[in-house]
């Protein structure tokens, strides 16, 4: 059993490290452009400072490339925090892309027949 833990413990090391290095701005490697690409339409480096679970990450960052949904599948998985311990934790969180924060969308509140979803 040991045998097994030790291949996944470290390439959860391999991916905090890999994407800890994305994340920093003075570091201008080229392999950064495979990471933007498929991050770009979700708000680029946000999707990772985001509180997004594995279950969130993989239906709302629809990513097609194996590699990179797999890395960020790990991050979610060494990085989701599902407890607030305080309300400045709270207000210090993303609302976008957060499983903790369900935003309902104007559109839905119409479906359900609540007034006011328009601003009025």
């Amino acid at each position: 059993m040991a045998q097994l833990i030790v291949p996944v413990l470290l390439n959860l090391s391999h991916t905090t490290c890999t994407l800890k290095k994305y994340l920093e701005v003075e570091n201008q490697g080229k392999w950064k452009y495979f990471f933007d690409l498929e991050l770009e339409r979700h708000g680029g480096s946000i999707a990772l400072t985001s509180n997004l679970n594995k279950k969130d990450t993989i239906e709302n960052l629809k990513i097609k490339n194996c590699f990179i949904k797999e890395t960020l599948l790990s991050w979610a998985e060494v990085n989701f925090d599902e407890h607030m311990m305080s309300e400045k934790q709270f207000l210090e969180q993303i609302l976008w892309n957060n499983s903790l924060v369900k935003l309902i969308t104007a559109l839905s509140s119409i479906k359900n027949g609540l007034t006011g979803a328009s601003g009025k």
